[in-house]
């Protein structure tokens, strides 16, 4: 099987405030067409900086960050605008204008080179996504966070950008706002579309396949979420609070209930695989 494109590198990146602290110090790694990767790591961590250099809304004091092997610093910014898109955790996209949800998504179809039929049938397929098919009319500046912020997924599911940065998308979403979400951003990336997302814990590891953890500032750890998951020691150093189902098994393992290497990535799995032991 053919290696998964290198999208975005990242390659020893530092960044410095004017006042001179650094919340980042010499952080290498890819993403690579299809990711679906969690950032995580306690506050002050370093991940929404980290996020925002991927998507060229900081500069790097040291290092470099190439997309498709160019240097970041360099490429048109329209050219980016097409191709990344971020959300930030307050539901706002990186240029939702609206002024109603169909203008704004229309917007997008256009942009995305789309015209006559198959604008609405796009809109209407990406507010199905997203729960939201009444949603049309809406005036973006009269909804909630929560609710610009599925907008701004919609957004993505019509323009279709190569890189999608979540800045804590799931943050005060209930069960089965997190399984929507979850839903639209493993379609997105089985599509081809790179996503990363912030975390400032690890209760949704089980909405990723890849698991970057930072740690004041630095790579502590850049795994799949699944040998994350059984490889409980490689959690607890991180410096998060292990999510209830890793603290599960860990117990389970220590009662002889549960082999090594099996590793529930959430909570519901946890209980499956205890259920078949009893």
């Amino acid at each position: 099987m053919q290696p998964a494109h290198v999208l975005l590198g990242i390659e020893n990146v530092s960044f410095e405030y004017p006042a001179g602290n650094r919340p980042l110090r010499g952080v290498t790694l890819e993403v690579h067409a299809g990711d679906l990767l969690l950032l995580a790591g306690p506050n002050g961590s370093g991940k929404t900086v980290l996020l925002k250099l991927m998507g060229g809304f900081l500069d790097p004091a040291e290092g470099i960050v190439r997309y498709n092997g160019a240097d970041l610093r360099e490429l048109p910014e329209r050219n980016l605008d097409d191709q990344i898109l971020m959300v930030r955790s307050d539901g706002d996209g990186k240029a939702l204008i609206g002024p109603t949800v169909e203008d704004e998504l229309a917007r997008a179809c256009r942009l995305a080179g789309l015209k006559g039929p198959a604008i609405p049938r796009r809109v209407e397929d990406a507010l199905d996504a997203v729960g939201m098919a009444a949603a049309k009319e809406w005036y973006l500046d009269e909804m909630s966070s929560g609710e610009r912020r599925r907008v701004a997924l919609a957004h993505a599911m019509v323009s279709r950008p190569r890189l999608l940065l979540l800045d804590d998308p799931f943050v005060g979403l209930d069960k089965p706002g997190i399984d929507l979400v979850n839903g639209i951003l493993r379609d997105l990336a089985r599509r081809g579309t790179a996503v990363v997302f912030t975390a400032h814990d690890l209760s949704t590891m089980h909405c990723a396949e890849r698991l970057v953890l930072l740690r004041e500032g630095t790579l502590a750890l850049d795994v799949p979420t699944r040998v994350a998951a059984s490889e409980f020691h490689l959690l607890e150093q991180c410096g998060l609070p292990l999510p209830s189902h890793i603290q599960l098994c860990m117990t389970l393992r220590e009662r002889g209930l549960l082999q090594y290497g099996q590793a529930p990535l959430s909570l519901e799995e946890a209980l499956a695989l205890f259920a078949k032991k009893v």
